[in-house]
């Protein structure tokens, strides 16, 4: 029973993602701190792939489509309409909703590779 609690509980980590990625990320917000957070993760993760495009697929393509995949699958799980419910029905608008606005941010990025 536990292993499914933390299996439901790891469903909402890709939202949480995505919710870190749209405040740090340069593209939104003016603030050196939270840019060098964002700057930090996309450096570990272009040393660990050591390719700056995957880096920037991962990043600004991967995350909103698993958060979208995630909150959906939370979404339908719900058999009623309750509270929870309509909590992850937003989650899921809202992943819908920055999906497209980070796929155009993730070509931008990558046209800079070219």
């Amino acid at each position: 029973m536990k292993i499914k609690k933390y299996l439901f509980l790891t469903l909402h980590i890709p939202f949480v993602l995505l919710i870190w990625l749209f405040v740090t990320s340069p593209f939104f917000v003016h603030n050196n701190l939270l840019n060098s957070s964002f700057y930090f993760v996309f450096g570990t993760v272009e040393k660990i792939s050591n390719s700056g495009p995957l880096a920037t697929i991962l990043l600004l393509f991967v995350i909103p489509i698993v958060s979208l995949g995630s909150c959906l699958f939370l979404a339908i799980k719900e058999k009623q309409i309750n509270n929870k419910s309509v909590i992850y029905i937003m989650m899921t608008l809202i992943s819908a909703a920055v999906t497209p606005i980070f796929f155009v941010i993730m070509q931008i990025g990558l046209g800079n590779y070219l």
